[in-house]
C-alpha cells in the first residue's frame, strides 16, 4: 500500500512538475508571439505609410498631368473659339469706327 501510495505522490510531483514547466514554456511562447507581433505591426505601418506616400505621389503626377492635358485642350479650343469671335465681329467694328469717322448716318 505504501508503494502504491508513494507512486501517487511521484506521480502527482512529476505531474506538478510538467505543468509548472509546460506554463512556463506557454509563458515563452506568448511573450515571444507579442514580440512577433509587435514587430510585424510595427514593419506594416512602416510599409502602409511609405505606400501612402507613393500612392498619393502618383495621385498628384497623375492628376497634374490630367490637369495640364485638360488645360491645354481647351485653350486651343477657347483660341480658336476667341479667333472666329473676332473675325465676325470684324465687319461690324468697320462699319462703327466708319459711322464714327465719316459721320454717315446712311448705314444706321
Amino acid at each position: 500500500m505504501e508503494e502504491v501510495l508513494k507512486s501517487v505522490k511521484d506521480a502527482e510531483a512529476l505531474a506538478a512538475a510538467k505543468k509548472a514547466e509546460a506554463e512556463a514554456k506557454a509563458e515563452e511562447l506568448i511573450t515571444a508571439s507579442r514580440a512577433r507581433a509587435n514587430e510585424i505591426i510595427k514593419k506594416s505601418e512602416q510599409e502602409l505609410k511609405s505606400f501612402r506616400e507613393t500612392a498619393l505621389s502618383e495621385a498628384e503626377a497623375i492628376v497634374k498631368t490630367e490637369a495640364e492635358r485638360t488645360l491645354n485642350e481647351n485653350k486651343g479650343k477657347d483660341t480658336k473659339a476667341a479667333d472666329a469671335l473676332l473675325k465676325d465681329t470684324a465687319g461690324t467694328v468697320s462699319q462703327i469706327v466708319r459711322r464714327i469717322v465719316d459721320g454717315d448716318r446712311r448705314h444706321a
